[in-house]
């Protein structure tokens, strides 16, 4: 969780919108919601919780956030809010699932 959170505060203060990085540190790590455990593999994830093509909860966070990365790393400010978006999306379904 606590790489998850950096990862998010980090993309946060790259933003350069001191708002944003305010939420999130104020949010802190408890804006990762999914377990450790389901995370990790050791608590099965309910169903739907699965990316749409099956991955696990963490496999699939793991490609969401490399998309992130990629996006940032190609200095593609859409891309990057695209793949952002849709990382949020997902993780919001993974969550009430």
């Amino acid at each position: 969780m606590e790489q998850d959170f950096a990862f998010h505060r980090e993309i946060a203060a790259a933003s350069g919108n001191p708002h944003l990085l305010t939420a999130v540190e104020q949010l802190g790590a408890s804006m990762i919601a999914m377990p450790r455990r389901r995370l990790e593999g050791g608590e099965k994830a309910p169903q739907g919780a699965e990316s749409p093509d099956g991955e696990a909860p963490a496999t699939a966070a793991l490609a969401e956030h490399h998309a992130v990365l990629d996006a940032i790393a190609e200095a593609d400010p859409r891309a990057a809010s695209s793949a952002m978006r849709a990382h949020l999306t997902a993780s919001r379904r993974r969550v009430l699932a």
